[in-house]
């Protein structure tokens, strides 16, 4: 188990360490998997595809592996100006698909006893992090996970839009884009409502990570 959760985390240092240009998209290669055109449901899945291209998703893939064995299709565009055709191998922005990522190993972890889903975080963050972001200090990981913390979202500030137009190619770490929910009012009061921030998957992994480089460690007083 602690072998899957290593590769895993290598693989996603790898990607994010490498600097990638920002140009124009291309043809994938892509082979159909086999035995699809048989699959009971490939009308359907198809014809999901189709209908929301034509309500104005420029591009769009689904991918289904079931009983019936692997399908995958797509439709739209890659690149509208291009005409570059939007296959099911075309590489996409990965997203809020990173939270079933974080939620993943999370759980992986706390089966195997490195942590606890009703931890505080405390245990696990700087003190700079929990001075500077309103209801981070308290809040359990089960909190993060579930979005009921009332921290606030970080991506909805101006500035982390900004950042990012005008750093299109930069990497930035965790302790970075934190920064951007520092000083910020919290939604509610910790543990009384629930409100979808991604400041929560941004400190969920912020705790992955520090599992990863030190499995026994949470900070000690030296480190507050």
């Amino acid at each position: 188990m602690k072998n899957v959760i290593l590769n895993l985390a290598m693989v996603l240092i790898l990607c994010q360490c490498r600097k990638g240009d920002i140009g124009h998209s291309e043809i994938c290669q892509y082979q159909i998997p086999p035995g699809q055109n048989n699959h009971p449901k490939n009308a359907l899945f198809q014809d999901i595809i189709d209908r929301y291209v034509a309500r104005g998703l420029p591009g769009i893939a689904i991918l289904v592996r079931d009983g019936h064995g692997t399908w995958a299709g797509s439709g739209g565009y890659a690149e509208l100006s291009e005409k570059v055709p939007f296959l099911p191998c075309t590489i996409s922005k990965v997203a809020s698909i990173t939270k079933m990522f974080n939620g993943t190993l999370c759980h992986l972890l706390a089966e195997d006893g490195v942590l606890g889903l009703d931890d505080k975080v405390d245990l696990y963050l700087s003190n700079v992090i929990l001075k500077n972001v309103a209801n981070s200090r308290g809040a359990t990981i089960r909190q993060l996970m579930n979005h009921t913390t009332g921290i606030y979202d970080a991506i909805t500030r101006t500035s982390f839009y900004l950042a990012l137009l005008n750093n299109p190619d930069r990497y930035w770490t965790g302790e970075e884009l934190i920064e951007f929910a520092y000083g910020k009012d919290p939604e509610f009061d910790l543990g009384t409502s629930c409100f979808y921030s991604n400041t929560n998957t941004l400190l969920l992994s912020l705790v992955i990570t520090l599992q990863q480089a030190d499995p026994i460690g949470k900070y000690s007083e030296k480190d507050c």
